[in-house]
This record gives C-alpha cells, sequence and structure tokens, in this order.
C-alpha cells in the first residue's frame, strides 16, 4: 500500500479532533431539525400513545415560524454599496459594488440565503461559502456563492470569533459517487480510482418517531444505488488554511510611485535596467492568504489551489 501523503494524514487526523469536538452539537442539531420536520415524537412516547388507542398526530408551528423569519429577513434582495475613502475612489467603489451585485445575482443569492437562514433558525449556525467555477463563462471563470449544510462543515474547536476568521483550519466533508467525482475533477481520474472507500464520516442518527418516515438527515446512499458492486461512495475532505505569502512594498521618493510586488515581480525588478531604477525604500510584508487542499480517500493529494 502506498504511503500517506502528509496532507492527506494531517487532514484526517484534523478531522477527527473536529468532528469529536463539535458531537455534542451535532446531536442536539439533528433532533432541531427532526422536529422542525414534524417528526417530534420519539419511539417510546409513540408506543405509549398507541397502547392507549391514541395515534402519535403532531401540530407543528415550528415550521411556519421559521418561514415566517425567512420571509421577514429576505423579503427584499440585499443591496451592495462600497463608498471610497476620497473623490477618487468613487468610480472604483461603484465598480465593486457592481461586481458584489452581478455574483449575488448569477448565484441566485436569495435563495442561499434563505437556505443559510433557515440553517440558523433551525440548527443555531448557518454557512454560506464563495468559491471560483473556472468554466464558466465560456472559459473566462465566474465567483459564486452558495449555501452549505452546518453538518459538512467542520471548524476549528479553538475558534473564538463568530465567524470562524481565527480559525487554523476549516473542513468540508461530504459523500460523493466516483462517477460523479470523475466528471468534476477528469484530470485526477487515475487517483480517484484508485482511491479506497473509507468510513471517516459519521452519520447522524435519527431519534425521533415519524408517521410518514420523512428523510430529515443527510446519510449514506450506498444502499440506495442501483449497482452496489460496481459504484462507489467516495468521502471528500475540503481543507481550507492559512499561509503567509511575503510581497514587497516598494517606494520611489523621485517619482513618487509605489508598489506592492510578489517575489517573481520583485526579482523582476531587482534585475531590471539601473537608469530604471533611482532609489527606493523596500519594506517586507506578509499577507495572510487561503491555501485550498483536496483529499479524497486516497493516499495521494489530488490538489492544491490557491484562492
Amino acid at each position: 500500500m502506498p504511503e500517506i501523503h502528509p496532507e492527506v494524514r494531517l487532514t484526517q487526523d484534523l478531522f477527527s479532533n473536529y468532528s469529536s469536538a463539535r458531537s455534542d452539537w451535532s446531536s442536539q442539531a439533528a433532533e432541531d431539525a427532526e422536529f422542525r420536520a414534524g417528526k417530534q415524537w420519539s419511539d417510546k412516547q409513540v408506543k405509549s400513545l398507541r397502547a392507549r388507542a391514541q395515534e402519535p398526530l403532531v401540530v407543528n408551528v415550528i415550521h411556519p415560524a421559521v418561514e415566517q423569519a425567512k420571509a421577514m429577513l429576505t423579503a427584499n434582495a440585499p443591496k451592495f454599496q462600497s463608498t471610497g475613502r476620497d473623490t477618487s475612489d468613487t468610480k472604483v467603489g461603484r465598480i465593486f459594488s457592481d461586481l458584489m451585485s452581478w455574483v449575488w445575482d448569477i448565484s441566485n443569492g436569495n435563495t442561499e440565503l434563505k437556505q443559510c437562514i433557515d440553517d440558523y433558525y433551525v440548527k443555531g449556525m448557518g454557512v454560506m461559502v464563495s468559491y471560483i467555477v473556472p468554466d464558466a463563462d465560456f472559459g473566462k471563470g465566474e465567483v459564486y456563492i452558495k449555501s452549505i449544510d452546518p453538518f459538512s462543515v467542520y471548524f476549528d474547536a479553538d475558534s473564538q470569533d463568530p465567524f470562524c476568521r481565527d480559525a487554523s483550519n476549516i473542513i468540508i466533508a461530504k459523500r460523493i459517487t466516483e462517477k460523479e467525482l470523475i466528471q468534476i475533477y477528469p484530470e485526477f481520474e487515475e487517483n480517484i480510482r484508485q482511491s479506497s472507500e473509507t468510513s471517516h464520516i459519521s452519520s447522524v442518527d435519527e431519534n425521533r418517531f415519524g408517521i410518514m418516515k420523512e428523510d430529515v438527515l443527510p446519510k449514506s446512499r450506498k444502499h440506495e444505488m442501483l449497482d452496489v458492486d460496481l459504484e462507489r461512495e467516495l468521502e471528500v475532505f475540503e481543507r481550507y488554511t492559512k499561509i503567509k505569502v511575503p510581497y514587497y512594498r516598494i517606494f520611489d521618493p523621485l517619482s513618487n510611485e509605489e508598489k506592492i510586488i510578489n517575489d517573481p515581480q520583485y526579482a523582476e525588478y531587482r534585475y531590471s535596467s539601473p537608469t530604471e531604477i533611482h532609489c527606493f525604500i523596500l519594506v517586507a510584508i506578509t499577507l495572510l492568504t487561503m491555501i485550498f487542499s483536496l483529499s479524497i480517500s486516497s493516499p495521494l493529494v489530488m490538489g492544491s489551489i490557491a484562492v
């Protein structure tokens, strides 16, 4: 068996720690989701009622209350406003406002926001994420936003910020079939076919009785596949972590010009014509960015993309 890549091993270890730290929340959130969906009787209560010749009927007042809150909060589409610090930034601010409105419209943002609010009211946490689709707009790429099921997101247990901005790692774990995964990442088809099925993601148990056998919580669909022997269900982990990337601020007092450049640009600047370099003040700064690592139940890391 090939050796497991260190990044994959780190993702698996972090996922195990984050999953165990949020086990109490996931159990309570699952019970709340079932309660909102109408599964409000426990099996013990149902047996007791039917022993008395009574049917466990449900008068669900939670669902309309949540829907009313969603309607009130999303009655109007959000507006984005970017104000320049001085008059010279007015046009730039207008461009960014229009860009955010465009991203919201093409992502069907109102629907995604409704789902995020629903998750917040019912499960106590709503999650939205922005992502890039390189093939959109005839290959020019687009930025989209979407709502993610809170059960699929695992935050750093030591995070104190309400929006988890201080989290060292954020993991998104999901199950996906092998065929669908190959369609998403055709360049990694060989690695995907060589991967093995794992069981790191634990399903949330259903604790409530449903008269109509309501399917509320996410779970494995492997038993519902048409050909279980040929089709495989793989676990995919997306880990977002912070890294430090050096940038350089260069100021030329003679031309009153200031630049912020990265390492390759700085090397080119250093070796440019001496007549172009008069006198400059160089200050190295460090910015935080995000690195996105994708590991698919395999000893190999499938890819690393800077976003």
